[in-house]
């Protein structure tokens, strides 16, 4: 499976904005390895789980994504991970709030 991992941040005219992109050429994906991956991006640049739309800063002055994707090489949008799915992922681990 070839593509890409995107975080993205929701513009304000609705839009995605790619923050970064990097590419993935390997095995497929299935939608819990995806999980992983993005739940581990979004606590990791985003310092913790956050609410909204409003990204709050991630180290330096990049802004922290809203949700990470996997698409194909053709645009298509295969897999989306965003804060809502995180805060709701920490309440259900073992010591979430």
């Amino acid at each position: 499976m070839a593509g890409f991992i995107e975080h993205i941040r929701i513009g304000t005219n609705g839009e995605p904005e790619v923050l970064q992109r990097s590419a993935w050429s390997g095995p497929t994906l299935t939608r819990e390895q995806f999980r992983e991956i993005a739940f581990d991006i979004l606590n990791d640049e985003g310092e913790g789980p956050k609410s909204g739309t409003e990204a709050a800063p991630a180290a330096g002055d990049a802004p922290a994504p809203d949700a990470i994707r996997f698409v194909r090489d053709d645009g298509t949008e295969v897999y989306r991970y965003d804060v809502d799915d995180l805060a709701q992922d920490d309440w259900e681990l073992p010591g979430g709030s």
